[in-house]
């Protein structure tokens, strides 16, 4: 597992950060398939992975979910 959590209740996910073709910078989460983002420098891709986790992590923001099938529940790991 590449999620590594805190007594401060968060959570770190590794990331890979590559050079693009085009001089700036990508950031990806491989277990969360398709959940990445670009930066000019390293830094801002991994700034900007940040939210893509979160989207990706979020049931609401599943087009497979429709919220009528169940409730979203909060599971602490």
């Amino acid at each position: 597992m590449t999620y590594t959590y805190n007594n401060k209740g968060t959570c770190s996910v590794r990331t890979v950060v590559e050079l693009n073709d085009d001089g700036g910078f990508t950031a990806f989460v491989p277990t969360l398939p398709g959940c990445l983002a670009e930066g000019e420098t390293p830094e801002d891709a991994v700034s900007n992975v940040k939210a893509a986790i979160e989207a990706c992590l979020s049931p609401e923001d599943d087009p497979f979910w429709t919220g009528d099938a169940g409730e979203v529940r909060e599971v602490v790991l």
